[in-house]
């Protein structure tokens, strides 16, 4: 056996991406974004939680950009779209969404003007109130009530399902099912 001895193959190019669904995917996205995040945080721009960064959050193809200001925010796009010139990548913009949030009431309803509004490879990204990302809806005016509505509109449906499916047993048994449901839902 020989140890530390690396072998590597010639250069060879990749013609297409990672299986939608597979169960490896979204681990081999986050080897090749994991770059952009890095380039991100050495960027200085974004939001930080001490010294820790975390104004980029990803999971596979899903990328969350979170900055403190729109100037952080245009400084951020730059970098991405800088890593996806480099990486053969592309940012679609009319698959992102931007949601300006504010913890000061009286400018939780200001729009973006024209002139502030933000784009990714030459196109417009839309602003909107509020948008689902990863099962959770994320609104402007920082508040869970979408959120917590659409997660107890799903349980009602599931525990629906269960009711109907399983008419006929008795209660104690419907009951069980939708604890363990309820239990797997979480």
């Amino acid at each position: 056996m020989c140890y530390g001895m690396a072998i590597f193959s010639q250069w060879f190019d990749i013609k297409n991406g990672v299986r939608q669904g597979g169960v490896f995917s979204p681990v081999l996205c986050c080897v090749y974004l994991d770059g952009l995040l890095y380039a991100l945080k050495s960027a200085g721009y974004g939001c930080f939680v001490g010294h820790v960064f975390t104004g980029a959050i990803a999971y596979a193809d899903d990328l969350v950009l979170l900055a403190p200001s729109q100037n952080a925010m245009r400084h951020m796009l730059r970098v991405c779209e800088a890593y996806a010139g480099d990486y053969d990548m592309l940012f679609t913009a009319s698959k992102s969404k931007c949601v300006v949030c504010s913890a000061n009431i009286s400018t939780q309803s200001c729009r973006l003007h024209n002139s502030s509004r933000f784009y990714i490879s030459g196109n417009c990204i839309d602003v909107v109130d509020s948008w689902p990302h990863l099962g959770h809806i994320i609104c402007k005016n920082s508040d869970d009530n979408l959120d917590i509505l659409s997660r107890s509109s799903s349980f009602i449906a599931q525990a629906n399902d269960v009711i109907c499916t399983f008419g006929k047993l008795d209660c104690v048994t419907k009951m069980r099912l939708i604890v363990t449901a309820v239990v797997l839902w979480l």
